[in-house]
């Protein structure tokens, strides 16, 4: 590792034993909890030290060097063995622990906050070859825990707010040796949670980043509404959804989509973005900021690519907070020259990482909402691999490139029988070749078609069909559609 002790700098409620959780998975790597800031005492003695020597010779027989045998030297070379002994404890005679440390939280009482830069070039003095890791967490998000409950909110956000221009002043007269994570970035699996790893000299494992984000750390999210659906295998879920989404396109819906099919009972989401630009040469748009295929769209050109990738991580980690989900997401979908190639690479990766956690695996598009029991892939046969799904559309969720909520739209135009969605079973599909098909050649048993009214999936695309290759995608087939009189609002 690129450090021999890492501290982990933050505050109250933000997400910190998470983080410690992480690093712990390194190997080699020993990270404690809080202590009390037991080092902070013995910073104060240090600098009691430097007051006396520097006092030295001021007072009468100062110059007998049996009065103060004692030198600040003499002292940080004591605490360097003494710490890292507290520290490793019953581990300190392993051998296979490289990198040690802690994480804090008490960095906003007045006495810290007076001497804080002072403090912390004490502990580079008493650590080795350190990295302060700082941590932080969207401030609305963390004044709501019980931790600061006792406290009223303006005054606990005026605080940490205080405490946060701290940490960033530090940072940024000493970036060689320190790094900011926030808690947004570790539960969406940013690529700034990947920089942290590379950051420490460590390896960026995904399987076992993904097992210390399965377990509960300190902090609890509330319970939801419904628990996910067990499947006939006891050890796994019945159901999880994959999808790529394009950040600046998906930000008005993506909350509503999870949100519903959490409430069916599906809690495991594999999430790729498709980065900054739209990459479709079927429309003829490369590296465009609006896709040809959906004109209506509210694209948000107003917002910078950072913006659009900020404010996406807030929605994800709000999710994270609110409801208990997992949420895999990434941002390296793999740059493929169609949308559809890059469904494909994404279906087929996600296929072996959900093998462990769910049964069943569909791919559902953002404008797509499963509607029915999901219970019915419970009574499945055995002996199918693959479960089709019809669709029903419905009108566009944009009106004059403003967004509209899909549960508040209730017009469409039938259920049809091209372009069906599916579940895959995990262990019997060997190769997913299209979000819309798996053929004999890639799976161990039958495909089957369910019913309608058992499970179906209602697309909110309307029949807007842009002059840009019309016999692509099935849009003259849309394009032929009518509006039926009746209206459905089984999705809401």
């Amino acid at each position: 590792m690129n450090f021999d002790a890492v501290l982990i700098i933050t505050y109250g409620r933000s997400g910190s034993t998470l983080l410690q959780g992480l690093l712990n998975s390194i190997e080699g790597c020993l990270i404690r909890g809080e202590n009390a800031n037991f080092c902070y005492p013995l910073f104060l003695g240090y600098q009691s030290i430097l007051r006396s020597n520097k006092n030295a010779g001021h007072e009468r027989n100062d110059d007998r060097s049996e009065n103060r045998p004692y030198t600040a030297q003499l002292y940080l070379d004591t605490l360097k063995n003494t710490v890292r002994k507290m520290l490793l404890a019953d581990q300190y005679f392993n051998d296979r622990i490289r990198c040690y440390g802690f994480k804090e939280i008490r960095y906003t009482p007045r006495e810290v906050t007076d001497n804080f830069e002072e403090y912390l070039s004490f502990l580079e003095k008493i650590f080795p070859r350190v990295a302060f890791v700082f941590n932080t967490r969207n401030l609305d998000d963390t004044v709501k825990s019980g931790w600061w409950r006792e406290h009223h909110p303006g005054e606990i956000k005026d605080l940490l707010t205080q405490t946060e221009s701290r940490f960033f002043a530090y940072m940024k007269t000493h970036a060689h040796h320190t790094f900011h994570i926030r808690y947004e970035d570790v539960i969406t699996r940013s690529e700034n949670l990947k920089k942290l790893f590379g950051f420490l000299g460590a390896e960026y494992v995904e399987k076992e980043v993904e097992q210390v984000l399965s377990i509960k750390h300190s902090f609890q999210p509330r319970s939801a509404r419904r628990s996910a659906l067990l499947s006939n295998d006891r050890h796994k879920k019945l159901a999880g959804l994959v999808t790529l989404i394009y950040p600046r396109m998906e930000l008005d819906h993506f909350e509503e989509w999870v949100r519903h099919h959490h409430a069916m009972g599906i809690e495991h989401f594999w999430v790729y973005s498709s980065g900054d630009s739209v990459n479709d040469a079927v429309f003829g748009d490369r590296e465009s900021k609006i896709w040809s295929k959906k004109p209506e769209a509210n694209y948000h050109l107003d917002l910078t690519n950072e913006e659009i990738r900020f404010r996406f991580s807030e929605i994800l980690a709000h999710l994270h907070n609110d409801i208990s989900l997992k949420i895999f997401y990434s941002e390296n979908a793999p740059k493929l020259s169609t949308v559809g190639f890059t469904q494909r690479a994404i279906a087929k990766k996600t296929l072996s990482l959900a093998k462990d956690n769910v049964e069943w695996l569909g791919f559902i598009d953002v404008d797509e909402l499963l509607v029915g029991d999901l219970n019915h892939l419970n009574r499945v046969d055995k002996g199918v691999a693959a479960a089709y799904l019809r669709q029903k559309v419905f009108k566009s969720r944009w009106e004059n490139n403003k967004p509209v909520k899909m549960r508040s739209i209730s017009e469409h135009y039938g259920l049809v029988n091209f372009n069906p969605k599916l579940f895959a079973r995990t262990n019997k599909v060997r190769s997913w070749q299209s979000v819309h098909k798996i053929p004999p050649s890639a799976r161990d048993g039958e495909a089957i078609w369910l019913h309608p009214d058992q499970l179906r999936f209602h697309h909110f695309r309307g029949i807007a069909v842009p002059d840009v290759n019309p016999n692509q995608w099935n849009l003259p087939n849309y394009a032929n559609l009518t509006l039926k009189n009746e209206k459905d609002n089984s999705h809401c």
